[in-house]
């Protein structure tokens, strides 16, 4: 297989070479702007950003534990929480002001930007993207202090597709937010769909679940049902690892389905991904930060078996609202 796969980098390659030799100026900010780099450029810029992303979208609500809560998002999800739901460590009842952060992401672009992805873990115990509904992370408090929720807690996200079978996933071995989230399936767990009446009588299509929540990552999402799996690699700008950037996978869909690429190669120097289905319509999109500008270059593909695909061509933005927008 490895050998296969390197020659068609040597062919990849050749034309990358052949079309960037033919058009000397668009060489200078393409393959040939790192000839040759050995040197791996430095992560800690991107890393931060993964910070600076993700905190400013927290959405923070207080109310009172004896009263309970209906709070919804700036995204549509909803969560009902019960009077008299939450203990402290020690199993006593809290009736003071809880503080309830919540995280929604719903936004391919957004996800990309905050280094998060659908990624989970699929019956056969690997990786592949998840078909999901919305993602997002809640943290609840007393005092600043952890709680115990006793109580289900009904949760809704908006939806327009119809029809899915959905589950509900966490993300048990990373629950914290500045987490790289890999997503498990909740057992037991019944996902239906039902929409959401407002009180001006306003209909909203969803799915609900009542689930007994953990602090951390929650999604309602689901496995492709394509059999025919692949692996796709990505050859990204010369200097790039793991340790500085990303590659991901959009697929065009309209559930949110984005794949962060989990593998290196150091042999081809290619980031790769398994498991991704044969003939849908995906983009492929590279992001890193450097010298406090977002590195971003991306291509639109239709899978195919032991796909070989190059983001090479990268432009500078920055901010991340320029990201995001580019990626939009």
């Amino acid at each position: 297989m490895m050998n296969s796969i390197t020659y068609l980098f040597c062919i990849s390659g050749l034309f990358l070479f052949i079309a960037c030799s033919s058009n000397h100026q668009n060489c200078e900010e393409g393959l040939l702007q790192y000839p040759n780099a050995e040197q791996i450029f430095n992560g800690s810029e991107y890393r931060q950003s993964l910070q600076d992303c993700r905190l400013p979208k927290v959405q923070t609500y207080t109310f009172m534990a004896f009263q309970g809560a209906e709070i919804i998002g700036n995204q549509g999800t909803i969560l009902h929480v019960n009077p008299l739901s939450f203990t402290d460590l020690n199993g006593n009842i809290i009736d003071g002001e809880i503080t309830l952060s919540l995280l929604e992401m719903y936004n391919p672009s957004d996800m990309i930007a905050c280094q998060l992805s659908t990624n989970g873990i699929n019956p056969n115990g690997t990786i592949e993207p998840l078909f999901s509904e919305g993602i997002f992370y809640i943290e609840i408090t007393f005092n600043s202090q952890p709680v115990t929720i006793t109580n289900p807690v009904l949760l809704f996200v908006p939806s327009e597709s119809s029809g899915l079978p959905l589950s509900k996933f966490e993300s048990p071995s990373c629950p914290d937010l500045l987490c790289e989230v890999l997503w498990e399936r909740q057992n037991n767990v019944e996902v239906l769909e039902e929409p959401y009446v407002t009180a001006a009588g306003i209909v909203i299509p969803g799915y609900r679940t009542s689930v007994q929540l953990t602090q951390g990552w929650h999604s309602i999402a689901r496995y492709s049902s394509t059999q025919n799996k692949t692996t796709v690699y990505n050859k990204a700008p010369n200097g790039y690892n793991k340790t500085n950037s990303n590659v991901f996978v959009v697929y065009n869909s309209p559930s949110l389905t984005v794949g962060m690429f989990p593998y290196f190669s150091e042999t081809n120097k290619v980031f790769y991904q398994n498991n991704l289905p044969v003939e849908q319509d995906a983009s492929i999109v590279f992001v890193s930060k450097q010298e406090n500008q977002f590195v971003f270059a991306s291509q639109t593909t239709t899978i195919t078996p032991n796909l070989v695909t190059a983001t090479l061509d990268s432009q500078n933005f920055n901010t991340e609202e320029e990201l995001i927008n580019s990626i939009n």
